[in-house]
């Protein structure tokens, strides 16, 4: 968690002055991977 707030404070310093790339980018650091089923699991 700590590295991830470090990398957020260093983001937001390098895209201050690009608003659209500092949206992009907090954006995409909320994304969560979906979920997938395990392979091995039968249907029926």
């Amino acid at each position: 968690m700590e590295m991830e707030r470090q990398r957020a404070a260093m983001v937001k310093l390098k895209y201050k002055n690009d608003p659209a790339k500092r949206a992009a980018w907090e954006m995409a650091a909320h994304l969560e991977k979906a979920p997938q089923r395990p392979k091995n699991e039968t249907a029926g």
